[in-house]
């Protein structure tokens, strides 16, 4: 039987809302909408909520509610709008491309991490450093799906899933004969897990790195636990670590985020523990930085050992750390000052560039612009110019690195003030891999050189979408292009090679020697897998075997 709303709709009435008016305001209040929004997660928010009207994303304006965090999961119809088609992908370097799954694989989300293995073109294949990501965030299913598809692991991984405390994927890991690692056990005291710590040192006792497992235990654990490891793993073998070693564990206990960080110091130093004017590289991210600084320098820790701590804060940004060590009288060496003055270039942090940089005619003007071109620094090389002058900065090594970064804008930016530029610009650009750059280039007459050298970059990365653009684009690609790309990775002391590339020139009609493209195969020293995917290969090409996989 109908209902009477059906009735009235059917009659062309409106039918009654709760409140006796269809108008939707009058239940969309903000109050009420935040209160469900408090229980929703911020990339919910970010990429639904906010889509609702205008009203809901002027009520969401602020940061915490507009980014959207990759490394938390993402609803997965907004990511494969976002991410699932390959030309969503082709402003992104290889490297970005790379990172996108690194964060997939730790957000946990199967279905999000499906949607880019799904485009191998635009994917390496899967690898540790994926792997490392799932077991760091504790998704045991992300794990299992990674080792059903014969993702590589190794100790590596063992050690992500300890220092965050994942003792059921540190568990599942040993059981499934993930490799070990003698820095396990140190990666979960590092982050606090004494009971995951020493569990894991129980697996392999014979096989705990004891200076890295002290280190991690000055930082993450209380002074008890320390002494007590201290005793087991070196006193009662009769063992002191080296000098050199003895540094690097003050450090982790005088930037311990546990209360009694100062007793920690003080008993290592009872012990002999020596300084070396070390860098105090934990120290920094601490709230009270400052008090430590001034405690320990008390304590006889030198000055000059500040200077690391100098370089560390120019890196991060922070202006004020730079000014109170400044102020402490810590004075930068020549050396020191130019790696600070790295530091700020490479992340774009221009007043911690001002602050550390000494003056222009001790500065290393064709570095710096390097470092700023490489990381798509357009507003540090504007101050470079205004520093140093064009002579220095607009170089055709400048335009190079630039090519790599995957900035447009850099380009068009050096470009418009006449830097020049060759081909190795392009085959910079073809090896980051980003499309929309060569693509930018070529349409401008950037030269590409005549002999396949793109297509090698890109075959040695293993980056089948680049070796499709590059064909699209109408760069030659000559006969000879497989032999050499085989010839090159056989010499390669990088990543293990894939298949996707060289089977990918095969299909462009590419000539094989295969005779010859074995013995390389064979004499290559550090590509051991080589040779069995030259078979493979061989197998598929001549034979008509099933196309080989990965």
């Amino acid at each position: 039987m109908a209902t009477g709303q059906a009735d009235s709709e059917a009659e062309g009435e409106e039918a009654p809302s709760v409140h006796g008016t269809g108008d939707a305001s009058r239940v969309w209040l903000p109050e009420l909408v935040q209160r469900v929004a408090a229980f929703l997660p911020a990339n919910v928010v970010a990429c639904t909520l906010r889509l609702v009207d205008k009203a809901t994303a002027a009520l969401f304006k602020g940061p915490e509610h507009t980014v959207v965090l990759l490394s938390q999961p993402v609803p997965e119809a907004a990511f494969a709008q976002r991410w699932g088609r390959p030309e969503k992908l082709r402003a992104l370097t290889l490297s970005q491309r790379q990172k996108l799954l690194r964060l997939t694989a730790r957000s946990g989300s199967l279905h999000n991490l499906q949607t880019l293995v799904a485009m191998p073109d635009y994917f390496p294949p899967l690898c540790k450093d994926v792997f490392s990501a799932a077991a760091s965030a504790g998704h045991l299913h992300a794990c299992e799906w990674l080792l059903e598809r014969s993702c590589p692991w190794g100790g590596e991984v063992l050690s992500a899933a300890a220092r965050a405390g994942h003792q059921h994927v540190c568990s599942w890991l040993l059981a499934k004969g993930c490799p070990w690692s003698d820095t396990a056990p140190a990666q979960a005291a590092h982050g606090g897990h004494l009971a995951l710590a020493e569990w894991l040192a129980q697996q392999r006792p014979g096989e705990v790195d004891a200076h890295a497992l002290l280190v991690g235990a000055a930082e993450g654990c209380e002074l008890p636990t320390l002494q007590r490891l201290h005793s087991q793993w070196l006193e009662a073998r009769g063992q002191r670590l080296h000098s050199w070693h003895e540094g690097p564990v003050l450090d982790a206990a005088a930037g311990s985020p546990t209360a009694d960080w100062r007793a920690k110091v003080e008993w290592l130093q009872g012990r002999g523990y020596d300084w070396e004017a070390y860098s105090l590289r934990c120290l920094l991210p601490r709230a009270d930085w400052r008090e430590r600084a001034a405690w320990l320098l008390e304590r006889g820790f030198p000055l000059g050992g500040l200077q690391g701590l100098a370089r560390i804060a120019a890196g991060a940004g922070d202006t004020d750390a730079l000014g109170y060590l400044f102020s402490l009288g810590v004075q930068l060496s020549e050396e020191h000052a130019q790696e600070a003055l790295c530091a700020a270039v490479r992340h774009g942090h221009l007043p911690a560039a001002r602050a550390v940089c000494p003056p222009a005619h001790r500065v290393n003007g064709q570095l710096l612009a390097a470092v700023a071109a490489r990381n798509g620094q357009l507003r540090v090389l504007e101050w470079l110019l205004e520093l140093l002058g064009p002579v220095l900065v607009l170089t055709r090594d400048t335009f190079r690195w630039a090519a790599g970064s995957g900035s447009v804008d850099l380009l068009a930016w050096l470009r418009d003030r006449d830097c020049p530029w060759s081909a190795r610009a392009f085959e910079q650009a073809v090896q980051a891999g980003s499309e929309d750059q060569m693509q930018w280039l070529l349409e401008r007459g950037c030269p590409t050189g005549a002999d396949g050298e793109p297509y090698l970059a890109a075959s040695s990365n293993d980056d089948v979408a680049a070796l499709c653009c590059l064909q699209r684009l109408g760069c030659a690609c000559p006969r000879d292009t497989f032999m050499r790309a085989v010839r090159r990775m056989a010499a390669s002391s990088g990543p293990p090679p894939s298949r996707r590339a060289l089977r990918w020139l095969l299909q462009q009609g590419c000539d094989a020697e295969w005779p010859q493209a074995e013995v390389a195969a064979q004499l290559s020293v550090s590509q051991r897998e080589l040779h069995g995917i030259i078979k493979e290969l061989r197998d598929w090409h001549v034979g008509g075997a099933d196309p080989p996989v990965g």
